[in-house]
């Protein structure tokens, strides 16, 4: 190795190593006027224990802030008129404008232990895994709670739920915009409107399928291209709507650095690089991936069967635009038969695993 190369790696592991040192030294716990996301996430089972990885989020709101109600005004879309718009608008809008906190330390109780988190990131995120033996964690109904270390006096609550994989059953793999929620993706007046002016509609049939859904399905997964920033108000949706709980896959965005730009990767390439480690994580699982023809779901999906032929078992895409014929023809020629459906109302498809939930929906 020449003495450049001992230099530059020398150079890098002590960056590498000061940045981990920066991160401990001057990590703090959370404020007053601080506040802590807890995103669901689902525990896998490994040998002789549980392991999961707790993921949530520090930022100051600043409520009442001048400056963040200026911005807000200032940026307001013209289409937002009416008072109930306006509400819609501030509610969703200001997350993008909360500070997000680096170097803070989380604690967490669970299961009668206090533990500790990683120091979060500069976009707020933090990560940690955790690993337990299966008497620790002791779920309630597929679900463990667990809740936020605030330091004395501080009487807030910041809640979190860790989901387990039901042990038999299908996955459930659900992409949200215009699957389960209205949306119009492929016209972008109406995507902002639907997003931050309207209250969230959910899709025709949907919910009670879900719910039906539920009753059979091992675990839910909803992967959207939406922001982080948009959680709380999706979370909510969801909760009113009453789909199944489960585990969400989101993007990360910010508008000072390049997480900006993740928001305009390609819907394909974003949905295999989310959805192929949930797949791989549960092997021997079979998966149901749902989704519409706005986008790119159904190639995504499709390439997905073809890269794990025996664990996706059924692709069902909503048509959301109209018939498509000649674009799903194409798909059906590298899949298996019956693989691939389409549907305008959930009644219509037809499980080629002939869940019983469906049997029953049949005879209906």
């Amino acid at each position: 190795m020449t003495s450049w190369k001992i230099f530059r790696n020398s150079g890098v592991l002590a960056i590498a190593w000061l940045g981990a040192g920066c991160a401990t030294l001057f990590a703090t716990r959370v404020q007053a006027d601080e506040e802590v996301i807890f995103y669901p996430t689902f525990a896998r089972k490994i040998e002789g224990g549980t392991t999961v990885t707790i993921h949530g989020n520090v930022n100051e709101p600043e409520k009442g802030s001048f400056i963040q109600d200026r911005t807000l005004s200032f940026m307001r879309p013209e289409y937002v008129k009416t008072p109930e718009e306006k509400s819609i608008y501030e509610r969703r809008a200001r997350p993008f404008l909360v500070d997000n906190q680096r170097w803070k330390k989380i604690q967490i109780s669970i299961a009668g232990k206090t533990l500790e988190m990683e120091s979060s990131l500069a976009n707020g995120h933090f990560y940690t895994d955790i690993t337990e033996n299966s008497e620790t964690f002791v779920p309630a109904n597929h679900r463990l709670t667990f809740q936020a270390v605030l330091p004395g006096g501080d009487g807030r609550n910041f809640p979190g739920e860790i989901l387990f994989i039901r042990p038999t059953g299908p996955i459930i793999v659900s992409d949200i915009d215009d699957t389960i929620k209205l949306s119009d993706v492929r016209n972008r007046d109406e995507l902002m409107r639907n997003t931050f002016a309207r209250p969230f509609r959910a899709t025709p049939g949907m919910p009670a399928f879900y719910r039906q859904l539920s009753e059979v399905a091992a675990g839910f997964y909803y992967v959207s291209a939406s922001p982080w920033q948009l959680y709380p108000e999706l979370q909510a949706f969801n909760r009113a709507e009453n789909y199944p709980a489960g585990a969400f896959c989101m993007k990360y965005f910010r508008l000072k650095d390049s997480d900006f730009f993740n928001l305009f990767q390609k819907p394909f390439d974003y949905k295999l690089a989310t959805i192929e480690p949930i797949i791989k994580s549960n092997p021997g699982r079979s998966f149901i991936l749902i989704g519409d023809s706005g986008e790119k779901d159904p190639e995504a999906y499709a390439e997905l069967a073809k890269r794990f032929p025996e664990q996706v078992a059924s692709i069902w895409i909503r048509l959301a635009y109209g018939d498509e014929a000649a674009r799903f023809e194409g798909l059906q020629k590298n899949l298996r038969p019956g693989v691939l459906q389409t549907f305008n109302l959930p009644l219509e498809i037809r499980d080629p695993l002939r869940l019983p939930v469906l049997r029953a929906a049949e005879s209906r």
